[in-house]
């Protein structure tokens, strides 16, 4: 089954090479799992090939480090060892540390299947050394991460302290202003409460003063009205006081009346006249 669905996948795959690349990658551990020698070596051999003439040096390094892995697990270890150092060459071109580890870990296998142990060795070393190198560059880089995770943490906390300072100084700023409009407040109201009594003291005033005057003004209107009164009851009394002078001369003038004598009763009688005129006068005066 599945090579029968292996040939149309690859054709489709055909115009993407690199993609197609990849595939064939795939299909040569496929193949090699199969036990299909052939099929699996060739599908590795083009896999390189379509990486070599793409110039993807990262993807033809990996593409290789297949290739080393099949030529040593089917036994054709020096010809491993040749494709491994092409590898390597690539793998310094683009400083790959990690696939020269492993193609020196192949190489290592390969002199060791052939009975070479000081190339075996040597390669064992170089494969050892540089998992150290990327060890200690893990550790360092561990380290710094750590680092500058401490860093940013410390910087977290400054600017956490900074913040809750700014944070305090606006909130002592806030309780200022808040304190100042407050006696803002209060001193507007005092004025306010102050101006108040003053209208209000001097609205009392004013009034006390409207009403004194008003008292003034009815006190000097009775006294007019009483001097009035006075003069009119004085008048008045005067005029009773000449009535009865009038009253009583006219009973003296009536006693001496002679009413033998016709000259003298109407000389009596005139000036009975005259003084009753001169009272009409005075009381219409």
């Amino acid at each position: 089954e599945y090579n029968s669905s292996c040939d149309p996948y690859c054709e489709l795959e055909r115009d993407n090479q690199e993609g197609y690349a990849s595939t064939l990658l795939n299909l040569a551990y496929i193949f090699r799992r199969l036990g299909m020698k052939e099929q699996s070596l060739e599908a590795s051999n083009k896999c390189v090939e379509i990486y070599g003439n793409a110039g993807n040096k990262l993807q033809s390094l990996k593409a290789i480090q297949g290739k080393v892995f099949l030529l040593n697990w089917y036994g054709n270890f020096q010809q491993a060892i040749n494709i491994a150092e092409q590898g390597i060459g690539i793998s310094l071109s683009i400083n790959q540390p990690v696939s020269r580890s492993t193609l020196y870990d192949y190489m290592h296998a390969s002199y060791d299947s052939l009975g070479n142990a000081s190339k075996a060795l040597e390669y064992y070393k170089k494969h050892v050394h540089i998992n150290d190198s990327i060890s200690n560059q893990s550790r360092i880089d561990k380290i710094a991460k750590t680092r500058a995770l401490f860093d940013l943490d410390l910087k977290n906390k400054d600017l956490a302290i900074q913040r809750a300072t700014l944070e305090n100084q606006r909130n002592q700023i806030y309780f200022l202003i808040f304190g100042l409009l407050l006696v803002l407040v209060a001193s507007v109201l005092f004025i306010r409460k102050k101006n108040v009594s003053i209208k209000l003291k001097t609205a009392n005033e004013e009034l006390q003063r409207l009403k004194i005057e008003q008292m003034q003004q009815k006190n000097t209107e009775l006294e007019n009205t009483l001097e009035y009164k006075k003069r009119e009851l004085i008048s008045y009394s005067l005029n009773f006081v000449q009535k009865n002078n009038l009253i009583n001369e006219i009973g003296q003038e009536l006693k001496n009346v002679n009413l033998n004598n016709d000259d003298l009763l109407r000389n009596t009688l005139q000036k009975l006249k005259n003084k009753t005129n001169a009272g009409l006068r005075i009381d219409k005066n």
